[in-house]
């Protein structure tokens, strides 16, 4: 009962804290509970024909993975933050735990007074962060809608209990984790210790020597990808695998060399401010130096929303413009085509509404191809999910096809890297032949007319590999001679290939007048439907934006928890300024002014790590998942940057400006003593 009393009165005297931390907690489970509700909102509703979730369940699965992602990386932020407030306070609290040991409270019961606060603060987090992700939820689907002319209907799923599970385990798993350091090293404590030991401060040499190996590291992954050129012969899975290592490497590097650049910002700083800014400059820029591992804390966790910005919007601007849409947007210009969908595209998610079926009709499939002509191309396309060909996860969709029609259709569907129509085509004719990207050939371990067993409703299908290249959006091609083993229906869409390009308009209106009675079909041009994917990804990215600013929102959080603390550990500090003469201007000048250079600090350190971590990743990959010949990789890698680096340049700009205005609540609390109370805490 005793360690309860202990544990209420902590909470009662430093509610702040214990208030803050708890916050971080609930935002990580809130962005983990609106990952699975927004993922099951988008397709919940249309996704009720089979057809249709043959299409759409990838984006389910693509947009729960991402999101989720994003969710455990804030939680790991949010536990990075829990740590370095518990670090901090049980320094603080070091007289006291001190004191509690010399009087006879025994380890245990220090274990469970600090356990009792912990698992208490994850709780909180964890009860607050469920309804707080319904909320979240809600808010971002009213700015999709608001601002996408494509997503513009939501389905409202319960919330899972699995998903509830999921989401508290993370919650509870980051604060308990990131309390074990601080609580083992007060539980080492012994009781006559002395209150404080002084953090040392790493010398201008200590500083250089971590830099100089920093930059020698650095050195060697960039010999490693500029001279190296692995993008030339590293193709997947194991070019995945050593991405991936790259750029952990790169990270941790990065991230272990942040107290060396908080010390060498601080003395860079030091001369300008001064000079700007007066002794208050000088101050602040000599803070930022001090307490090297809460400050290198809180800049890391404020680099990690910024960097994840950056990195995630240029993965959405790299796999849409530089690997989705690299041979359709040049092939529609050479070779322009129309399609022909039971439903209106140009609707977005609302055209999915009232949709009764999600095929053509061998009725109005024999009136378009009428309307097309002999000289035409009509394609029939088909749909299905094949876990084995599956681009992305298990869900992404695959394609069947008549192999003389991808032939005929030009680049838009497929080119070969390896392979030619010659070999191709009596592979496709006589059975079951695929046409691959060389990801889905490296995860299946197959190369060019190698065999692959595939998963169909009828059971184990043997087909061949007829070809390896780039393909449309990266789907799968299957031969139209599987078509009975993956028992299919009706096309769900036709594209008809005019004979010459010009012909477009006159092919358009020559269906449109075929078509005229069946109301249930829309006609568009492929290209208008090319840019509205690209508007799509757009929404995508307001999406993943507004999820990654509670990274930044957090690590402000964390700012004004980390000021709060230490302005208590350096009270006396503060006091003798005011008994000197400091104003409470200048005193709050200077807790802004630290506020505003960590958040500074992260900005810039989080644009540096997210630009690296995507140039790494774009010329190490190159055009390899899909298989193009000659990909221009640093022209790609130059236009993911231009377009990504807008939003981690704002990211930097919000930074400061958020972590300042974290630090008013703590100047209040400093800059309100007059200098006489100021002097008896000095004289105290």
């Amino acid at each position: 009962m005793s360690v309860l009393l202990l544990a209420r009165r902590e909470l009662q005297r430093n509610w702040p804290r214990f208030l803050l931390s708890g916050s971080t907690i609930a935002s990580g489970v809130a962005v983990l509970v609106a990952s699975d509700l927004l993922s099951r909102a988008t397709t919940a509703e249309i996704a009720r024909i089979e057809e249709v979730k043959a299409v759409t369940s990838f984006m389910t699965e693509q947009m729960n993975v991402g999101l989720t992602v994003i969710g455990v990386i804030i939680s790991a932020a949010a536990g990075l933050l829990v740590f370095n407030v518990y670090l901090m306070a049980v320094h603080e609290r070091a007289y006291e735990i001190s004191r509690l040991r010399a009087v006879g409270m025994q380890r245990s019961q220090l274990l469970r007074l600090l356990a009792i606060e912990t698992v208490g603060t994850g709780v909180a987090g964890v009860v607050a962060g469920i309804p707080g992700g319904i909320a979240l939820n809600a808010l971002l689907i009213r700015l999709v809608v608001e601002t996408s002319p494509m997503f513009n209907r939501f389905a409202q799923p319960t919330l899972s209990l699995e998903r509830i599970v999921f989401s508290a385990g993370i919650g509870l798993a980051a604060v308990c984790l990131a309390s074990w350091l601080p609580i083992r090293r007060a539980l080492e404590r012994s009781p006559l210790a002395s209150s404080y030991s002084v953090e040392e401060i790493p010398s201008v040499r200590d500083d250089l020597h971590q830099l100089l190996r920093s930059a020698l590291i650095i050195a060697g992954l960039g010999a490693f990808i500029f001279i190296g050129k692995p993008s030339r012969w590293l193709f997947p899975p194991l070019s995945d695998r050593i991405n991936v290592a790259t750029i952990a490497l790169w990270v941790v590097v990065l991230f272990l060399t942040t107290p060396a650049l908080a010390g060498l910002a601080s003395r860079l700083l030091r001369p300008v401010l001064s000079q700007l800014l007066g002794i208050c400059g000088r101050l602040a820029a000599e803070n930022l130096g001090r307490a090297r591992g809460r400050v290198s804390r809180t800049v890391v966790t404020l680099a990690v929303g910024t960097a994840m910005i950056v990195a995630v919007n240029g993965f959405l601007v790299f796999w849409f413009e530089e690997l989705f849409f690299r041979n359709s947007t040049q092939s529609l210009l050479e070779r322009p085509a129309v399609g022909v969908f039971p439903l209106d595209i140009e609707a977005g998610l609302a055209g999915y509404e009232d949709l009764k079926s999600f095929t053509v009709l061998d009725s109005s499939l024999a009136s378009i191809e009428h309307a097309a002509g002999a000289g035409a191309t009509v394609v029939e396309m088909y749909f299905t999910i094949i876990p084995e060909l599956s681009f992305l996860g298990h869900q992404y969709f695959s394609f069947i096809l008549d192999p003389e029609d991808i032939k005929n259709s030009g680049d838009l569907y497929f080119s070969f890297s390896e392979g030619d129509w010659e070999h191709a085509l009596p592979i496709m004719k006589e059975g079951c032949g695929l046409l691959l990207t060389a990801s889905v050939a490296g995860k299946n371990h197959v190369n060019l007319y190698d065999p692959l067993t595939i998963s169909t409703p009828r059971g184990p299908l043997e087909c061949r590999v007829a070809g390896i290249g780039p393909t449309y959006v990266g789907a799968s091609i299957v031969s139209t001679m599987a078509a009975g083993s993956l028992q299919l229906g009706a096309p769900v869409s036709i594209v008809v290939f005019p004979e010459q390009p010009d012909q477009l308009p006159l092919l358009r209106s020559s269906l449109e007048a075929a078509l005229s009675g069946d109301s249930g079909l829309h006609i568009i041009d492929l290209t208008l439907m090319a840019d509205m994917q690209r508007e799509g990804m757009k929404s995508a990215q307001i999406l993943m934006n507004s999820m990654l600013l509670l990274a930044i929102l957090l690590a402000s959080l964390s700012a004004l928890n980390m000021m709060l603390i230490s302005l208590r550990e350096r009270s006396r500090e503060f006091s003798l300024l005011r008994a000197i003469g400091a104003t409470r201007r200048q005193i709050g000048v200077v807790i802004t002014l630290e506020g505003a250079l960590y958040g500074l600090l992260g900005g810039l350190l989080g644009l540096l790590t997210g630009a690296g971590v995507l140039l790494i990743y774009i010329l190490i990959a190159g055009g390899n998942m899909f298989g193009f010949p000659d990909f221009p990789v640093a022209e790609a890698a130059w236009n993911t940057l231009e377009a990504t680096l807008p939003s981690g340049i704002i990211a930097l700009i919000a930074a400061p400006i958020l972590t300042s205005l974290a630090c008013l609540p703590a100047v209040r609390s400093i800059a309100e003593r007059d200098s006489l109370e100021a002097l008896r805490v000095v004289e105290a």
